[in-house]
């Protein structure tokens, strides 16, 4: 086949331009467009036909007929670039030979005689790992235009997660997810869905143009400004821990929280567990927030364990099983203890709770003997009672927790003393005094408790079914 005229197909620059034809551009131009055909195509050779399409069978650079590899015909357009003219051909041999022994793409070995450059360049290419060279015809997840192992992938081209990305370079989603933010991305199947990883020195760059500093700057500022606020949260629990040890002093308490189950267990006011949402919800109640609500648990608990027999409770119900201390020793302080509080009621009942909670019923025992609630004698009546109240306090519920009842933490009608601090303190200790009592200054006063317990001594008049009446006894002594 005659091959056409170089004129006839090389265009003619503009007027103006410094080159007459697109033959005289610089060598480095060359260089630059062949790269960009190389990083611009992807390999045609996947996991799935490999072992088929073993051999790269190119054909004339001047036949109409594409290249054909294996099975798949194929056409690189570093090969439809070598077709253009003999010069153009001349210009994709010599950058594939240099790059057949340069070792920047495919493994540096020499070229054998009787073949193009370019076919050996682009079987190497296609065939191996452009790194360390081993068989591999996996594609890289960023360089899809290079066959990379996954080591080589992994050290060659460093890679982040979206969320890696937000949580450590203070990024956001949409900044991220931008196409115009000029980070390179790529994308595999995992597991049945799409997974997206981004290049780890363009998310370095953009963040460094997002905040406007050098990443190492922005980074010690954010652990700055978190050692500041993990300072202040361990500042704001001391103050409250001063202030529950001061509550618990104040009415004879010793410093620690004492825990109802199968046994009695406590924790040290000591411990790093103390006033953490955890440790509220397993030995108290979630809704107590104040050092008031736990010294006044402290003291209606050590109440309890003196005048109410807690064990008979457990001797009724089967305590679900958990991991328990043993008897007459300390939770540990490094952990929280999955004690057993929960008694599981069972069809006998006859009732459609499924689990009670032990603190609150024998919160509501204590209750009925400080207001001399008469009709209740044992144990299985005391449990039938508040089987029948609790589900009138907390309807369809299958596991109430008893938190909002008039016998509950938080509206238990008991007084508790507050710290009383004595004159001449130092300007440290009178702030720490100040923040004390206003911790407390929400508490009501003794008077008004004992006006409190008058009244709701007079409205229940020594029987207990009369808290069955939640609408009134809300209406006259909850509302606040």
């Amino acid at each position: 086949m005659e091959r056409p005229k170089t004129e006839e197909i090389v265009p003619i620059p503009k007027p103006g331009s410094p080159f007459k034809t697109f033959q005289d551009l610089p060598n480095e131009l060359y260089d630059h467009i062949c790269d960009e055909l190389v990083r611009a195509t992807e390999s045609p050779i996947g996991k799935d036909n490999y072992k088929v399409l073993k051999k790269y069978i190119p054909r004339h650079p001047y036949s109409n007929q594409p290249p054909e590899l294996g099975r798949i015909r194929y056409r690189h357009p570093l090969l439809a670039f070598a077709a253009v003219s003999k010069h153009y051909e001349a210009v994709v041999e010599s950058w594939c030979g240099r790059q057949c022994t340069s070792g920047k793409y495919v493994v540096t070995t020499p070229l054998k005689e009787g073949k193009k450059n370019r076919s050996q360049f682009l079987y190497r290419l296609w065939t191996q790992c452009a790194y360390c060279h081993v068989r591999s015809v996996r594609r890289g997840t960023i360089a899809r235009f290079l066959n990379l192992c996954a080591n080589c992938d992994k050290q060659e081209f460093p890679k982040i997660t979206l969320s890696q990305a937000k949580r450590k370079y203070g990024l956001t989603e949409e900044q991220l997810k931008d196409e115009h933010n000029g980070i390179r991305r790529g994308t595999y199947h995992s597991q049945g869905h799409d997974c997206t990883h981004y290049d780890l020195g363009d998310v370095i760059r953009y963040a460094e143009r997002i905040h406007n500093m050098p990443h190492d700057v922005w980074l010690a500022r954010k652990k700055h400004q978190k050692t500041s606020q993990e300072e202040a949260a361990r500042a704001k629990k001391k103050r409250i821990v001063d202030a529950l040890e001061a509550g618990l002093l104040a009415n004879g308490l010793a410093l620690r929280i004492t825990a109802l189950g199968p046994t009695v267990q406590t924790i040290s006011t000591k411990s790093p567990y103390i006033c953490m949402p955890a440790f509220t919800a397993k030995w108290i109640c979630p809704e107590a927030k104040q050092p008031a609500h736990f010294v006044k648990y402290e003291y209606l608990l050590q109440q309890a364990t003196v005048r109410v027999a807690y064990d008979s409770y457990n001797r009724l119900f089967n305590v679900l099983p958990t991991e328990l201390v043993p008897a007459n020793q300390h939770a540990p302080e490094r952990s929280i203890p999955n004690f057993a509080k929960t008694l599981r009621v069972g069809p006998e009942w006859n009732t459609t709770v499924r689990n009670i909670s032990l603190p609150n019923i024998v919160l509501f025992h204590l209750f009925t003997l400080d207001f001399s609630l008469t009709g209740l004698t044992c144990p299985e009546e005391y449990v039938h009672a508040y089987l029948s109240l609790i589900t009138t306090w907390e309807p369809g519920k299958l596991d109430p927790t008893g938190n909002h009842t008039p016998w509950s933490i938080l509206h238990y009608p008991i007084f508790i003393r507050t710290p009383d601090f004595p004159p001449g303190l130092a300007a440290e200790d009178d702030a720490i005094q100040r923040h004390i009592n206003r911790l407390y200054s929400h508490y009501p006063k003794a008077k008004k408790i004992e006006e409190l317990k008058a009244e709701v001594t007079k409205f229940l008049g020594g029987d207990w079914r009369k808290l069955a009446d939640k609408d009134a006894y809300v209406e006259k002594f909850m509302r606040d």
